[in-house]
């Protein structure tokens, strides 16, 4: 019997470990999650490092206070740095939303390798993280606009040797004001790098055409979304090179337009559907099954 409660107890004991929850787990008001980060030549030591930190608590509907701010340490390396802010944050820094590193040109001209590997060897930095080279210093381009970034995407297109990125950020609090910040933009980056680019507002709703030809499950399948407001976009005409999708176009109230395209005709009948398109201020189309091959003075 002795022995039969004592292994009864210790089950129990065990039993009541694994339903406690995770081991060594954090709550989100405790941890830092460091959103972007600088690095500059410091004056004392190596590492002139900046944390853009968000924080859960404040960005939470009862939360009170800024949503980000910016930790600047000097240390001998990232993690140092990091080490450091755990003390001064109260919280415990992670990179693991980390998207963005910043560096100093004046930094970049003396190697990268021996600050960037013990990142490459960490389990906690992501993978996909960018890293961009700034004229000035991390630290200014961190605080000087207040621009809290909250996407970044990249892609390169190896055969036409051109580097395509997609930057969000949020305009709260944001230095420039919106009517200005294509022209900043241009003047002090665009020009200067020759890029090609453009600024969307996320309050601007924009207008996409739908061109079919005869099938309509695609276009079912589209209008049925965009009448559920699953897409934030507005569709005020149909195109096709048949008929047999008016109906359709009618029972959802959108203007459909058809063009009879052939191999005679096809160069007028594509600058009469830019024409239209331009009536209507389209930002872009979708093609939706539709069987015809666009040429490229239609494409450009």
């Amino acid at each position: 019997m002795v022995k039969k409660s004592i292994v009864l107890i210790l089950l129990t004991c065990l039993s009541m470990l694994f339903l406690s929850g995770c081991w060594g787990s954090k709550e989100p008001d405790e941890m830092g999650y460091i959103l972007s980060m600088g690095m500059d030549k410091g004056e004392e030591s190596i590492l002139d490092v900046s944390f853009q930190v968000a924080i859960p608590k404040a960005l939470g509907s009862g939360g009170e206070g800024e949503g980000t701010n910016v930790v600047s340490l000097e240390a001998a390396s990232i993690f140092g740095a990091i080490q450091l802010g755990n003390a001064f944050t109260a919280r415990e820094l992670t990179l693991i939303h980390n998207r963005v590193i910043i560096i100093s040109e004046e930094l970049a001209k003396e190697g990268l390798k021996k600050y960037l590997n013990p990142l490459i060897r960490s389990r906690e930095a992501r993978r996909n993280t960018f890293i961009l080279i700034t004229s000035g210093t991390a630290k200014e381009f961190l605080n000087k606009n207040n621009g809290n970034i909250i996407n970044l995407d990249q892609y390169v297109d190896r055969a036409q040797k051109v580097f395509y990125m997609r930057a969000e950020w949020e305009l709260d609090d944001f230095a420039i004001p919106s009517e200005k910040i294509g022209e900043y933009f241009d003047t002090l980056i665009a020009s200067k790098l020759q890029m090609s680019w453009k600024i969307y507002f996320s309050e601007d709703v924009p207008n996409m055409a739908i061109f079919v030809s005869k099938m309509s499950h695609c276009l079912f399948d589209m209008l049925a979304r965009y009448t559920a407001g699953e897409w934030d976009v507005e569709i005020p005409v149909i195109v096709s090179n048949h008929e047999d999708m008016r109906t359709v176009a009618e029972r959802f109230g959108i203007e459909f337009h058809y063009f009879d395209v052939n191999s005679e005709n096809k160069a007028e009948q594509e600058a009469a559907e830019v024409e239209l398109l331009s009536k209507y201020n389209i930002d872009f189309i979708v093609l939706a099954r539709y069987m015809q091959i666009l040429s490229k003075d239609f494409v450009s």
